[in-house]
């Protein structure tokens, strides 16, 4: 594999290569020698944070939004939604990360809210508004969410995270090989924590209308969560941690707002992976040979429901 970045991303687009984190940052063998522990962990604090969530997306790399949208999709789908650009970015995605500076404390610092009259993130009027403002801006349904959400989880997992170094929503790049082709890749995990080995728990959070066993399952199928958290895990593994190990923890967002926290089994993780691996390999291929067909009239797609497997499962409401 070539070179790996745990950064902000800009030091592939034009930073000076100074500000260039290292390979292998969980790891003892450092590019940067001269820089300690503390120095590096203080470099990289200050340097993910740049990247919005909207400049991540807008970047060229293959992220898992793009590998799901090609295993459900096709690649038509993929290749249409790539000439028109990431848009803007989701009421979602801007929850997400607002219930992930609760956890750390910095919603004061990044976000704000709207008066009461504002009803929805998506009306012209907010819009508007939120030229005007410097933060974030929230509702005020989506800052009570938030915030529920956010100590919730803070009550849960607060008493691990003492001590242990994290990072949230980092953004990590690397170059994927795969087949004949080489893909550069892209990942944002929610959090990342240093289990003190060389290796990494990826933490994801979910927020999510019902947090039970059945209903993550369909989650899980609905939207790709087995394909994300084999991009993340190859990420992760990429930029150097040791080992990584994924748990997801599914908030309810309407009371009691209750945690529960799963993870896959092995046999799963390994099914998972080895369907990443083909899909990388797949996209890869089609954007050095420009074919974006999905199938045709002569040789139509194959489609197996499953249906001699049991019970199908119900539909999920997640963000």
């Amino acid at each position: 594999m070539t070179r790996t970045q745990f950064d902000d991303g800009n030091a592939r687009h034009g930073v000076p290569a100074s500000h260039l984190l290292s390979d292998n940052l969980f790891g003892a063998d450092r590019p940067m020698a001269t820089m300690t522990s503390t120095e590096l962990i203080a470099s990289v604090e200050m340097t993910h944070r740049k990247l919005t969530n909207k400049d991540y997306h807008d970047l060229p790399d293959l992220g898992s939004s793009t590998l799901k949208a090609l295993d459900r999709e096709g690649a038509e789908y993929v290749a249409a939604r790539m000439a028109n650009g990431s848009g803007e970015e989701s009421r979602a995605m801007v929850v997400g990360s607002a219930v992930h500076s609760i956890m750390d404390g910095t919603f004061a610092n990044l976000y704000e809210i709207a008066p009461e009259s504002f009803k929805t993130g998506d009306s012209d009027k907010f819009l508007v508004l939120q030229e005007a403002t410097e933060r974030t801006l929230l509702t005020c349904r989506e800052a009570a969410e938030v915030t529920a959400c956010g100590e919730s989880l803070r009550r849960r997992i607060g008493a691990y995270l003492i001590g242990r170094r994290r990072w949230i929503e980092p953004s990590l790049f690397w170059e994927q090989q795969a087949g004949s082709h080489v893909v550069p890749c892209k990942c944002r995990p929610d959090m990342l924590i240093d289990d003190g080995a060389g290796g990494v728990l990826y933490l994801e959070i979910k927020t999510a209308a019902a947090t039970g066993n059945q209903a993550w399952r369909s989650a899980c199928w609905s939207y790709g969560y087995w394909l994300q958290q084999a991009h993340y895990e190859a990420g992760i593994l990429a930029t150097g941690a040791k080992a990584v190990r994924t748990i997801f923890a599914v908030v309810r967002k309407c009371p009691p707002h209750d945690v529960r926290f799963y993870e896959f089994g092995p046999t799963d993780r390994d099914a998972a992976h080895s369907r990443w691996m083909a899909l990388v390999e797949q996209y890869g291929r089609r954007v050095a040979e420009y074919d974006w067909q999905n199938d045709d009239i002569r040789n139509p797609t194959l489609v197996n429901l499953g249906l001699t497997d049991g019970v199908q499962l119900e539909g999920f409401d997640d963000d």
